[in-house]
């Protein structure tokens, strides 16, 4: 699931990535097209940290697959609504309605959890530091003392212990990055479910739109002539099942909550502070 959701986050950071390199571009630009080049090159820099702030974000990959399932929705109810010519579907008004709210949805559920990620930031863990439990070199003078000790030992004893060198110190965790405790990424998608009522709301809708998938079109058209939806009768299943997996894999998988990490805030000359 994780090499899912990360490559769904590079996907969808090329339009950043795209921008920064012509904001690079422009940055080089010499003599008198520095002046035209220098707002563009801003413009691009800016656009390109949002987009790279929006795919750092939990749930970003579930934002870009909510606008294709709604996209595909709303083709595939406006393409039923016209077999046969005149007919009537309330199923597909409905699916219709729910691929809006389902966008608009999947931008407020990520937009609350990293506002609750957000007030932990205390917690946050820099990605330059090494990790626990690695201990610098011990000085010379301590090792030769420590060598001698264990010499004396061996002579003693008649048995050879071997001199275990100093641990060196670790790698950085990630180099420019700060990362995101996985228990504060857990904790905030808990509180969100358990204490936001426009989740439970959702939530709920969400079940009903299962249900009428499940149920098919004669549960709710009874008008003639009736539309043949076709593929859109699984739309409902779509709009149930993508949500859940996301948020099951962000709660109960700790490698997907543990992934959460964003790059340091850059200064204007693209060094990182």
């Amino acid at each position: 699931m994780i090499y899912i959701l990360n490559g769904f986050q590079s996907i969808c950071s090329l339009p950043g990535l795209c921008c920064n390199a012509c904001g690079d571009a422009c940055k080089s630009c010499p003599g008198g097209c520095k002046a035209c080049c220098d707002p563009l090159r801003s413009c691009c820099l800016n656009v390109g940290q949002s987009f790279r702030q929006f795919t750092e974000r939990p749930l970003s990959s579930y934002v870009i697959v909510s606008f294709l399932v709604s996209g595909v929705s709303l083709y595939l109810s406006y393409e039923a609504r016209l077999t046969p010519v005149g007919c009537v579907s309330n199923f597909l008004y409905i699916v219709m309605g729910f691929a809006v709210i389902n966008v608009i949805f999947a931008w407020f559920l990520q937009n609350q959890v990293w506002k609750e990620i957000m007030r932990h930031s205390d917690e946050f863990i820099d990605g330059d530091a090494p990790e626990k439990g690695y201990t610098d070199a011990l000085p010379s003078a301590a090792m030769g003392a420590l060598g001698g000790g264990l010499a004396a030992v061996a002579q003693a004893t008649g048995k050879t212990v071997p001199l275990t060198g100093p641990k060196e110190p670790a790698p950085p965790k990630a180099a420019g990055k700060i990362i995101v405790p996985k228990n504060v990424t857990q904790q905030a998608f808990k509180k969100v479910f358990m204490e936001d009522f426009v989740v439970l709301f959702m939530f709920v809708a969400l079940i009903g739109m299962f249900v009428l998938s499940w149920k098919g079109q004669a549960w709710v058209d009874t008008q003639q002539p009736v539309c043949k939806v076709g593929n859109a009768e699984y739309c409902g299943y779509a709009y149930f099942g993508i949500p859940v997996m996301f948020c099951f894999a962000y709660y109960c998988c700790a490698c997907c909550s543990a992934s959460v990490t964003m790059k340091k805030p850059e200064s204007e000359d693209g060094f990182v502070e």
